[in-house]
């Protein structure tokens, strides 16, 4: 096992990156937004991303929102340490929208924490006004396309 972007298997993302050739070469020069980039599938999902920006010059340059941007530096160096990848720091219900147009808006972001389980509006709170922040700044930023992703919260 080779370990890769965000601590996942490089060969793993090489067959990823070559299964999904096509539609990342749609992404070429776009900027995306993504929230949820330090959950299970967000993570993978920048880790492929990054790979393919390594490996096929895309040029695509990718802004994530986390709620930590010091734990993600400490848990994903190697993502956080690329330079196609931009974190900013908020909470999805009211983060400041950053600078700039972006083309795509990925949607991850839900807090499926056993502390969120114990407090069922907060996590609704977060689904449903984190959704509708997120899609207000898709709007401002004039966004192509939207991909809302559900951890099934």
């Amino acid at each position: 096992m080779a370990p890769g972007f965000g601590g996942l298997d490089i060969e793993d993302l090489d067959d990823a990156v070559a299964h999904a050739g096509p539609a990342l070469a749609r992404l070429a020069g776009a900027s995306l937004f993504i929230t949820g980039g330090t959950g299970f599938i967000g993570r993978w999902l920048l880790a492929v991303l990054a790979r393919a920006n390594a490996t096929r010059d895309l040029g695509t340059t990718i802004t994530v929102l986390t709620r930590s941007r010091a734990g993600f530096a400490r848990h994903y160096p190697e993502l956080e340490s690329d330079a196609a990848i931009r974190c900013v720091e908020g909470d999805v219900r009211t983060f400041d929208f950053p600078a700039g147009r972006f083309s795509h808006v990925i949607h991850g972001a839900t807090d499926t924490s056993v502390e969120a389980d114990r407090q069922p509006l907060q996590l609704i709170d977060t689904i449903v006004n984190g959704t509708r922040r997120v899609l207000e700044f898709a709007s401002a930023a004039g966004a192509q396309r939207v991909l809302l992703l559900s951890s099934g919260a």
